[in-house]
């Protein structure tokens, strides 16, 4: 079984986020104006929703209560997302940077994986992804027996595998999949569950709003007269079906990518990324089987030692092709 060892490298220089990020918040505001929105419009106009909160029946109460309590559980997702710690690289002291290597139980040690090359600066600091992986060291040219570590070209702390720095947060990001602007976040290792669960309830949610702004839309005699008469309506149901196709997307795509173990990144940059590239484009060296993929996204809260994950697989495909 793989041991890790922790190696003191040097002084952190990881970059803070400023306390307010008005961009960010900007975004999140948007959100909220734009949900709520949509929600009056609805409320407003007769339709299934405003019927629904005259509470004249029990069934209209119920239907009162289902679609507010969606709604309270897409806001509550949604910030829980776009405010929690996505997973930033964060040291056991922040003077200090840590590397790992590996040992086995038969073996002492296999070596100082990070090469010399990996104590340096870099000499720019260009915000291209590309010119960030050519400063960053990268796993041997074929699997062997170590893993190599890698330092960051933005921030100087040294990544552990699966994780990426981000531009927009200004930090390295643990099994980073992507930022998204509509949270105002980096998701993560640590926020990648709750983002799921977001597009999962705001999906249901915006094609159940979808029916319901569709029911305020009354037939006036004639199509100028009717969209005259239901503009706003006409124009929400325009916003949602765009939402609509936008996280039954990402709700879809994500699934996927969760069954096979898989990273957005991951999946669009397999060859340019160091510790994948040099494996087939079909194969996925963090994949456990669906059933496991699915449990340890949803229910496994603690960060996971990926490198320890690849070691193992770098170890049994040796082990496979010496047999």
């Amino acid at each position: 079984m793989a041991k890790v060892k922790y190696k003191i490298l040097g002084k952190e220089k990881n970059g803070r986020c400023s306390a307010i990020n008005w961009p960010f918040t900007f975004m999140r505001l948007i959100h909220v104006t734009l949900t709520l929105a949509i929600v009056a419009v609805i409320t407003i106009k007769e339709s299934e929703l405003s019927k629904a909160l005259r509470l004249e029946t029990t069934s209209s109460t119920t239907y009162a209560v289902f679609y507010l309590g969606l709604l309270t559980v897409s806001f509550v997702l949604y910030f829980i997302t776009s405010l929690m710690d996505p997973g930033y690289v964060q040291d056991e002291d922040e003077s200090r940077n840590l590397m790992y290597s590996f040992n086995t139980d038969e073996e002492n040690s296999i070596g100082d994986n990070l090469t010399n090359e990996s104590h340096q600066d870099p000499i720019s600091h260009r915000n291209s992804e590309s010119e960030e992986n050519n400063r960053q060291q990268a796993i041997p040219n074929k699997p062997s027996n170590s893993v190599t570590a890698r330092r960051c070209g933005f921030c100087h702390t040294i990544q552990p595998i699966r994780s990426k720095h981000c531009a927009d947060c200004k930090k390295c990001i643990r099994r980073w999949d992507h930022h998204c602007p509509w949270v105002a976040n980096c998701i993560g290792e640590r926020n990648h569950r709750f983002f799921w669960a977001f597009l999962l309830i705001e999906s249901a949610l915006v094609i159940w709003t979808i029916r319901i702004t569709w029911t305020s839309v009354t037939w006036k005699g004639n199509i100028s007269t009717t969209l005259g008469s239901h503009v706003v309506s006409i124009f929400a149901l325009i916003v949602l079906i765009f939402f609509m196709i936008i996280s039954v997307s990402l709700l879809s795509c994500h699934t996927v990518l969760i069954f096979s173990g898989k990273t957005t990144w991951e999946f669009v940059s397999h060859s340019r990324i160091t510790y994948l590239k040099h494996f087939d484009d079909d194969y996925n060296p963090f994949d456990e089987g669906v059933l496991n993929n699915m449990f340890n996204f949803l229910c496994r809260y603690k960060v996971r030692d990926w490198g320890a994950v690849l070691y193992k697989r770098i170890q049994k495909s040796n082990i496979n092709a010496e047999i």
